[in-house]
């Protein structure tokens, strides 16, 4: 813009300002196609796109792996059907154009497009953390965001806000935190006794199946169910039709699949995970909420399985834990999501968008006058 006249350049800026609050603009959300692989981590960033395109915004899920796109396969298989509605480009097509007044959401695991574009994109470029950890493996030690265009950043709990502002405190960090889907509510029906287990880790579910058998052969004819790579319905149901599931992520962030269990009506016994997520911790002390029943090595769990078995088979199950899940009954909403986005993008993000321009221009004006 420097190569403008005055004139001209106050009128490049009037142009971009005229198309910002005109809501005449791109919102891209950079992302990678999972192949049908299910990823909490693309799921929230299909939810800030589908709710800002239900805001009146133009919202496009930009895929920079595709290399051609016939081999494009999207979430669609586990994701809800009404992300559909929104559109997506290849970013390698030489047709997407990125202007001053677009804005580009880019998490954290495409950490080379933020270093590609360092100096070719003016388009406003903001950081999306799902798993702040996982920085580490996508940045040098070098790393400086602000010569990179980055000053913006958007994160799903306060623990992670905290952490990042630790190690970046130059950058502007926003929580809007994940929604769990309606789906994911309690069935009053009759349930079967099955006992669901939610673990990426194979080690882990051979453990509590195997060591629950051994320990008490009279519960063999109790069965057990792994919930991997399941698409949100088949899931929902699957948490609807028993009582139990068991939850391992230690590495987890957030526990979108412990919350949707917990929303289900479930009695979960979860496993304390390494890092706790904001709804996990209640209290001043930081205790843990009651929502679950919490345990920190799986050799507690055959005793705790055996346990809820018996109370289940004697119909004899408590009310207080019946009723645990209650605890998170009003979080993580789709409404709470909303307000979430309005409040940190449309008035955040956006907004300050028009003042960076509008001080520009006033710094132009003023120039040489």
């Amino acid at each position: 813009m420097s190569k403008l006249s005055k004139d001209e350049q106050l009128q490049k800026i009037d142009g971009v300002l005229e198309k910002l609050n005109k809501k005449d603009f791109n919102v891209y959300f950079m992302v990678i196609d999972t192949k049908g692989n299910t990823s909490g981590s693309i799921e929230y960033l299909y939810q800030l796109a589908y709710k800002l395109m239900k805001l009146g915004y133009k919202t496009t899920m930009a895929y920079v792996d595709i290399t051609e796109k016939d081999k494009y396969i999207g979430p669609f298989d586990w994701l809800d059907k009404k992300y559909e509605e929104i559109p997506y480009v290849n970013v390698k097509d030489t047709n997407v154009m990125f202007g001053p007044e677009d804005f580009i959401f880019i998490p954290e695991i495409l950490s080379d497009v933020i270093f590609e574009t360092k100096d070719k994109l003016n388009s406003k470029k903001i950081l999306v953390v799902n798993d702040y950890k996982r920085m580490a493996d996508f940045f040098p030690v070098m790393t400086d965001f602000n010569s990179c265009g980055i000053h913006e950043c958007i994160t799903t709990t306060e623990h992670q806000k905290e952490s990042i502002s630790k190690m970046f405190p130059s950058l502007h960090i926003s929580v809007i935190s994940p929604a769990i889907e309606n789906k994911f509510r309690p069935y009053d029906g009759p349930k079967k006794l099955m006992i669901n287990i939610v673990s990426k880790s194979p080690s882990d579910r051979n453990r509590i199946t195997k060591e629950f058998y051994w320990k008490y052969p009279i519960y063999r004819w109790v069965s057990f169910r792994d919930l991997r790579s399941l698409n949100q319905d088949i899931m929902s149901e699957a948490f609807r039709d028993v009582d139990f599931t068991i939850w391992v992520d230690d590495n987890t962030e957030f526990g979108y699949s412990l919350l949707e269990a917990l929303k289900s009506g479930n009695i979960v016994l979860a496993k304390i995970p390494d890092n706790l997520s904001d709804w996990m911790e209640v209290g001043e002390d930081g205790e843990l909420t009651n929502a679950c029943i919490w345990f920190r090595s799986i050799d507690e769990v055959p005793e705790m399985i055996a346990s809820l078995v018996r109370s289940w088979t004697l119909d004899k199950i408590p009310d207080e834990l019946k009723n645990r899940y209650k605890a998170v009954e009003g979080l993580y909403t789709n409404e709470a999501q909303e307000e979430a986005i309005k409040g940190n993008i449309v008035d955040g993000v956006f907004a300050r968008r028009v003042n960076d321009f509008n001080e520009l221009k006033t710094i132009i004006k003023s120039n040489n006058e």
